[in-house]
């Protein structure tokens, strides 16, 4: 890290009291590479070499997850971060899948979900905890550290080289190990973040676990020498307070979190100071004309730089506004080095412009293919391009245009999620026969999701009480991002004559019942 060396005392990253960070603190380039390179070593004697899996289950946009990452990467081995939302049942699939041989953790998520799997962990030999001291089968993170130098030879690594496994679920309901390599996240870092100098503040609301902020974000601060503030789980009148406080410049986020802080903003009878607000950065769903001119109002000096990607790419293949020019509802151009065509639906045939088709893409960023899963990644990526599932069209000056998605994936609070992943729950309901998951608009959310089901036993129902037993059901089985905010009973789901569910016209019943708002 270059940077530590130009400027050693400056801050790197501000953490704002706010659950679940307990505490302010400030952490200077200097220090960070120190407490890097002391895990790196801890590691070291713990056995972890080079190729080998580490994986981190930590609570929101903690500063362990930061350092973390730069460890695992200067020793050789491979991150496999874990979203801070998975419940245990998520959490056990993802270390196992991973073959991680460590596991980095709080004392909450390790009381709260390790310790009730832990039996099933099949390759875990390590449990670091942070404030685990006298936890037994253990080891206490800050004693890793403290008895750790700070001086950390850094392996060799290749651009082909696996940096990170990140899990993002599938069209089959099982979570793909995306193998995305150091390669992979330079070429971001180079060509696919909005610009950025040494003298932004940069508030991250965005969790650490996203391959924005860990593909991106982090790396491309840690190369300019910007400031990272570092916020728990979203309060629109929390970042409004840390905006005016400490002039923040940047802001990364959702559609959903703009839309938040707008409406907390208008409701505050004392204005706070927004002036220092340069830029938002988003890219989870496209920000719909009235939610743009909204922005523009009150965050006067401030752009929006949209981009798209997926986690297949590292986050970023096309951007939008980054040079000043923009066109509303497009996705923008292709980075430098990126390739984008549209292909028919069978992937035979490339459209010309304004037609739609399925977007493939090919470039530095696209990643090595899906961890121990030959099948998928045969079906996904060929000769080099990754078919991403989206439905799209290119004009004639190369802007790309989103307008939907082959697969059923919703795209719900800045989340991807398969309906699947919510299926498999909700049929495991003692009274729930059969069921379908579908997403329908939503105006801060991007999508909300609907279940529909069909119950064991025929007869009257309180609806609404199924409703929320339901809904509380998936709550402790899958991530607040996956459970439903509708539950409808129904007599049967409507298939095909070969038995495929006809989810169109479920959407059609869930837009008449709840529809945009």
């Amino acid at each position: 890290m270059r940077t530590v060396q130009r400027t050693p005392y400056k801050v790197f990253i501000k953490t704002i009291k706010h659950p679940p960070i307990e505490k302010e603190v400030e952490i200077t380039y200097e220090e960070f590479n120190k407490l890097v390179n002391r895990l790196g070593n801890g590691l070291k004697r713990l056995g972890v070499g080079k190729g080998d899996k580490v994986a981190a289950f930590l609570p929101y946009n903690w500063p362990e997850m930061f350092v973390f990452y730069y460890a695992v990467w200067k020793i050789g081995a491979v991150a496999v971060p874990i979203d801070h939302l998975f419940k245990a049942r998520e959490a056990e699939y993802v270390i196992n899948h991973s073959d991680a041989i460590a596991l980095i953790t709080s004392k909450g998520y390790y009381n709260d979900y390790i310790a009730s799997i832990r039996e099933k962990l099949k390759n875990v030999k390590h449990y670091i905890v942070v404030d685990g001291r006298g936890m037994d089968g253990t080891i206490d993170y800050q004693e890793l550290l403290s008895n750790s130098s700070e001086d950390l030879e850094v392996e060799d690594v290749n651009p082909d080289d696996l940096a990170m496994i990140a899990y993002t679920s599938g069209t089959t309901g099982i979570p793909k190990g995306c193998m995305q390599t150091h390669g992979n996240i330079k070429h971001v870092v180079s060509y696919g973040v909005q610009p950025m100098s040494s003298d932004d503040r940069i508030l991250v609301v965005v969790p650490s676990t996203h391959s924005y902020v860990n593909c991106a974000l982090m790396p491309a601060a840690v190369r300019i020498g910007a400031t990272l503030y570092l916020m728990g789980r979203f309060n629109p009148i929390k970042a409004l307070e840390v905006i005016e406080k400490y002039k923040i410049t940047i802001m990364t986020g959702s559609p959903t979190v703009f839309a938040y802080l707008l409406d907390a903003y208008e409701s505050m009878p004392r204005k706070p100071d927004v002036s220092s607000l340069q830029g938002f950065t988003t890219g989870s769903a496209p920000v719909g004309e009235k939610l743009w001119k909204r922005v523009e109002e009150v965050f006067y000096n401030a752009r929006i730089y949209e981009y798209y990607g997926l986690t297949e790419t590292c986050v970023t293949v096309t951007a939008d506004n980054w040079d000043g020019r923009r066109r509303h509802g497009s996705a923008g151009r292709p980075i430098l080095g990126t390739r984008v065509k549209i292909m028919d639906l069978e992937g035979k045939k490339e459209l010309p412009p304004g037609q739609l088709g399925e977007v493939w893409v090919k470039g530095p960023q696209v990643i090595k293919g899906y961890y121990k899963d030959p099948e998928r990644t045969k079906e996904t990526f060929i000769d080099g391009w990754v078919r991403t599932g989206d439905l799209g069209y290119m004009d004639e000056d190369g802007y790309l245009y989103i307008k939907g998605r082959i697969k059923e994936v919703i795209k719900a609070k800045g989340y991807s999620v398969d309906p699947a992943d919510i299926e498999d729950v909700v049929k495991s309901h003692p009274k729930v026969l059969d069921c379908a998951a579908v997403g329908i608009p939503h105006e801060k959310y991007g999508e909300e999701i609907v279940v529909f089901v069909v119950l064991r036993e025929k007869g009257p129902v309180d609806e609404k009480g199924l409703e929320k037993e339901i809904i509380e059901y998936c709550k402790k089985n899958l991530a607040d991002f996956k459970v439903p905010s509708h539950v409808k009973v129904i007599d049967e789901l409507p298939r095909t004559t070969i038995g495929k569910v006809q989810k169109f016209k479920l959407k059609e019943v869930a837009q008449k019942l709840w529809g945009q708002r």
